[in-house]
């Protein structure tokens, strides 16, 4: 699979897209304390540039980060070192992936189970993460719906190093949403090279979702409203939590 954020990983930060998980985590764990579960292992699935799985680690628990970005995985790798916490970060993707061991939670966090574009993508994820949790254990995602891709907008960037334009369109149809991410990265003075992504998500259905979670085994699912996150997160984004029976 092509790597989406080969270029664009290094601006993630500096556009803010990271500060979702700081937020995020908080309220994850306020719904375990609602449950009354204490994870010790947690694996953060598709941990992007390692905020949340630093956060998890600073917890006291064991991180396994997961990412097809090996790109985003270098940004992971250096913020845990810079952070001072041990976690084991996996170069897999969501849909093909083991752990050395089981874990009590699974994380996926900022809409990363939206970029698997078919459903049987979906239910193979959903199976791994199924074999890798403990009996008990936990799973806790969130995603887009049609609602919050229909409002992907337009966004510029511009500061003395970069620009960046991204343009968003919706196809009703196939509820799918397409971000093209144009940046103009300074080389020298007045010489910039132009870098292209696209980066491609699919609205499911609750109904859907819920579904591909019972075939692979999970019994217990609630769906609710991810809180809006200032500008981090639109409302109308799904959260979910699974529990393996």
């Amino acid at each position: 699979m092509k790597d989406i954020y080969k270029d664009f990983a290094k601006f993630y930060e500096n556009l803010e897209f990271g500060k979702f998980d700081e937020y995020a985590i908080p309220y994850i764990f306020q719904q375990l304390k609602k449950l009354k579960y204490k994870p010790k292992k947690v694996l953060d699935l598709a941990c992007r540039n390692g905020i949340a799985s630093v956060l998890l680690a600073k917890k006291g628990m064991k991180v396994y980060g997961l990412d097809i970005s090996r790109e985003m995985l270098k940004i992971a790798k250096l913020r845990a070192k810079k952070a001072n916490v041990r976690i084991t970060f996996i170069h897999a993707y969501m849909r093909n992936f083991t752990l050395p061991e089981k874990v009590d939670l699974v994380v996926s966090l900022y809409d990363s189970l939206n970029y698997l574009l078919k459903l049987e993508d979906l239910e193979k994820t959903f199976q791994n993460v199924f074999n890798v949790l403990v009996p008990g254990g936990i799973f806790i995602f969130d995603m887009n719906t049609r609602e919050t891709l229909k409002r992907w907008d337009n966004w510029v960037y511009f500061n003395e190093k970069y620009n960046i334009v991204m343009k968003g369109s919706f196809n009703s149809q196939a509820n799918i949403a397409k971000l093209l991410i144009v940046m103009f990265i300074k080389k020298r003075k007045n010489l910039y090279k132009k870098v292209t992504e696209v980066h491609v998500e699919k609205a499911y259905k609750k109904s859907e979702i819920r579904k591909c979670l019972r075939k692979v085994g999970f019994r217990k699912i609630h769906f609710s409203e991810f809180p809006p996150i200032r500008r981090y997160s639109l409302p109308g984004r799904l959260l979910c939590i699974a529990i393996k029976k």
